[in-house]
């Protein structure tokens, strides 16, 4: 018997069984489907910014951000709402920029915001 004819044999035996058909074939296509779905993919990474009088340096930051590929900054209010959009995974990082932002560089200080 023939590597082939096997094969064949194999084919049809899957295709008359329904429930093999559903568990080999269909089932793990809609399994990549609902977790495609659900994930939505990870061509953009979604930076919350939190801006608060950091002057200059900060305005570069959220230029440079935003003008690069891949990386979508959504800017919050306060520290407290971009927490909670870190929590529901509206955003997967967030970046906190002191007031006073521009004074600490300049004074050579490091500027550093840990959660």
């Amino acid at each position: 018997m023939s590597v082939l004819a096997i094969m064949a044999v194999s084919v049809r035996r899957v295709l008359r069984d329904r429930l093999s058909l559903f568990f080999t074939m269909i089932l793990p296509i809609m399994v990549i489907l609902i977790i495609g779905a659900s994930v939505h993919g990870f061509s953009t990474f979604r930076v919350g910014v939190v801006e608060s009088s950091s002057g200059t340096s900060g305005e570069q930051v959220i230029a440079m951000l935003s003008s690069t590929p891949g990386i979508d900054v959504r800017q919050y209010p306060t520290t407290s709402t971009l927490e909670a959009a870190v929590r529901r995974s509206a955003v997967q990082a967030g970046l906190v920029l002191p007031a006073g932002m521009d004074q600490m560089i300049k004074g050579h200080r490091v500027v550093r915001r840990v959660w």
